[in-house]
């Protein structure tokens, strides 16, 4: 990686001192040494294209099922892709509140988790999730 700044100066030498600073836009990094036309992409689009490699959330909640008297309950939280991700994203959960994970299934459009609460009448929560569909 290489930048060349080429500065005019009736002295010689340009020189950067504390607080100076270079401001750089529109620049389009490439590999190789031939340069293609400048592309304009706008940052819904960009944002997208990113996601179909990586994305990361918040606090999920769940929702519980199971018989009245709260026996056989079961939670599930069920999470769609903001865009469609490449491949099947390898899941990394953060921390999981009132609950035991049991399993869970993804795909490149969302996945579902699902497991036991150890409070059926309180709903579980999984801290954060990242979804990671990198090469």
């Amino acid at each position: 990686f290489y930048v060349i700044i080429d500065t005019v100066t009736s002295g010689g030498d340009a020189s950067i001192t504390a607080g100076d600073y270079i401001e750089m836009s529109n620049m389009q990094l490439e590999e190789g040494s031939v340069a293609t036309d400048f592309e304009t992409v706008d940052p819904g689009t960009q944002l997208a294209r990113c996601q179909r490699y990586y994305n990361k959330v918040g606090t999920l909640w769940s929702a519980q099922a199971g018989n009245s008297d709260y026996t056989n309950v079961i939670f599930s939280i069920v999470y769609n892709y903001p865009t469609t991700m490449r491949v099947s994203p390898a899941l990394t959960l953060g921390a999981i509140n009132n609950g035991v994970l049991t399993n869970s299934i993804s795909t490149n459009y969302g996945f579902i988790v699902w497991g036991t609460p150890n409070t059926p009448s309180t709903s579980t929560t999984i801290a954060s999730v990242d979804m990671d569909a990198e090469l």
